[in-house]
């Protein structure tokens, strides 16, 4: 405070809190639906009320703020008037997604779209890359280690090319040659 009043050579301008409800976005917002105003008025409109002695909301956002006001009261208005109020029998649409099978996805994708077939897949494919002696093996390289992190499951055919996401078209492969070889 002392530091903005030395800069500015004035008082700082305080909002109380039980003021608080005057700078509500939502309600300025439906007041500007109410009035249902062309884009024109609209934006006159806006500058009024940023200019308005009794409503400063220069406080909240700097005096060059004008523009940042207007797109979030812009954002309210845009919510309020995608929001429907209609009957209880409206249902929210239906949007169909294409349908794939879980072959056909990626295995980040097979994750998200069910975790246990995920880990049973990666499980084998890890399970056949292993040494005797319990190291995983690339299947490229031939590079060994007992630190599964330092592999990736990779599609032996690409996705790209036809490949399936199955435990027969997967091996382990060591993370750089999975850098090096891209969709070979």
């Amino acid at each position: 405070i002392v530091q903005y009043y030395y800069v500015y050579g004035v008082r700082p301008q305080f909002i109380h809190f039980d003021d608080r409800s005057r700078y509500n976005f939502e309600s300025v917002a439906r007041e500007a639906v109410e009035l249902d105003l062309t884009i024109r008025q609209k934006n006159e409109w806006l500058a009024r009320l940023w200019n308005d002695a009794q409503q400063p909301w220069q406080v909240f956002f700097g005096v060059d703020g004008q523009p940042d006001f207007e797109r979030i009261v812009d954002a309210a208005i845009r919510r309020l008037s995608n929001f429907h109020t209609d009957s209880d029998d409206s249902q929210a649409p239906v949007i169909e997604l294409g349908r794939r099978s879980l072959d056909d996805l990626s295995m980040s994708e097979l994750k998200i779209a069910d975790a246990d077939l995920y880990w049973e897949i990666r499980r084998e494919v890890e399970s056949k890359s292993r040494t005797k002696d319990g190291q995983y093996r690339c299947a490229r390289t031939q590079f060994t280690s007992r630190n599964r992190h330092d592999f990736e499951v990779d599609h032996i055919v690409p996705r790209a090319k036809g490949g399936k996401t199955s435990s027969d078209n997967l091996q382990l492969v060591h993370w750089r040659e999975n850098r090096r070889k891209g969709n070979d």
